[in-house]
């Protein structure tokens, strides 16, 4: 008899079949992934353009062998027709973050800490696979100080290039946006000139940072494209701040296996307004939701679906 797809998402051994070569609560998982060997100088420019702009792009400086692993689960997801946020069962995904680790420390201090609030994306070749479309992460509250540093942050990670091709990530610059950082649920650009957006191509293994305040978005990919764009995203905040969302994380332990698989149910309902939901992946994500801790959203208000009164309710 055939396993239904919630019990092949909970079995442990049918991911590690179908991604040999990664691991789930492994032997590995016990230890961190060290940060990238970022000089102090290039660490204060990223944190420079951070304050100006709002985000920041970092050239490669992780692995590309690792990110070639990385990116081929994905693609295998895809094949598989699973969402590929699935990827986060891994432990790999997980301590991927923790290259980043060095930037994080710098900009949002020692103490930071992650959100359960990411995600995995491929964004298919050709004229109909597209990143998400223009958004702030964080719309309803202020996240950012006086000085212009951040409360929080999103890392995104590029596993394979993105180019004006497969669907790059776009930004506002935020000294381009008349709406940042007092009034992110305003959504408006704010420009009048298409030639204040930034278009940000990078190679494999390229950090890319934005404040959750800023206006971002994934392009379209098109008919020149190669292949699909394939990348990880994620939320951090400062240690020294109320929690944004609860479960927080500690970014250098690894959750346990069910508490994995309870998010990413959760992450499928949340996110379903900007990837649509099948009926199937819906009933899914309500099952799998069921494994961890509701997430508790502390926004004054949020946009998502299923959110109601700073929490991300799954229907039972």
């Amino acid at each position: 008899m055939s396993q239904s797809f919630y019990e092949l998402a909970c079995d442990k051994d049918f991911w590690i079949r179908l991604n040999p070569d990664l691991h789930i609560e492994g032997v590995n998982a016990k230890n961190a992934w060290s940060p990238a060997n970022l000089s102090q100088a290039v660490l204060e420019s990223l944190r420079k353009d951070m304050v100006q702009d709002g985000y920041f792009v970092c050239e490669p400086v992780l692995d590309q062998i690792e990110m070639a692993k990385l990116a081929d689960a994905v693609k295998l997801l895809a094949v598989e027709q699973w969402p590929t946020i699935f990827a986060m069962v891994y432990d790999e995904f997980w301590q991927l973050y923790q290259r980043a680790g060095s930037v994080l420390n710098h900009i949002l201090g020692a103490n930071y800490r992650q959100l359960p609030n990411f995600w995995v994306y491929h964004v298919a070749p050709g004229q109909e696979g597209s990143g998400w479309a223009p958004h702030r992460d964080r719309a309803q509250t202020i996240t950012v100080r006086k000085d212009g540093m951040p409360d929080s942050m999103t890392i995104w990670i590029a596993l394979n290039d993105a180019t004006l091709f497969n669907g790059c990530m776009y930004v506002l610059p935020a000294r381009r946006d008349a709406n940042y950082p007092h009034s992110p649920w305003t959504f408006e650009l704010g420009v009048q000139d298409l030639q204040s957006i930034r278009a940000l191509p990078c190679k494999a293994g390229s950090i890319l940072s934005w404040n959750e305040s800023l206006i971002h978005w994934g392009s379209k990919s098109s008919d020149k494209a190669t292949g699909p764009r394939i990348s990880a995203a994620c939320a951090f905040q400062r240690g020294d701040i109320d929690p944004l969302e609860t479960p927080i994380l500690d970014p250098y332990v690894l959750p346990s296996y069910k508490t994995r698989l309870g998010i990413i149910g959760q992450q499928l309902f949340r996110f379903a307004v900007h990837t649509g939901m099948p009926e199937a992946v819906r009933t899914l994500s309500q099952e799998l939701g069921k494994l961890s801790e509701t997430i508790q959203i502390y926004d004054q208000n949020h946009p998502y679906k299923g959110v109601k009164a700073g929490k991300l309710k799954v229907a039972r």
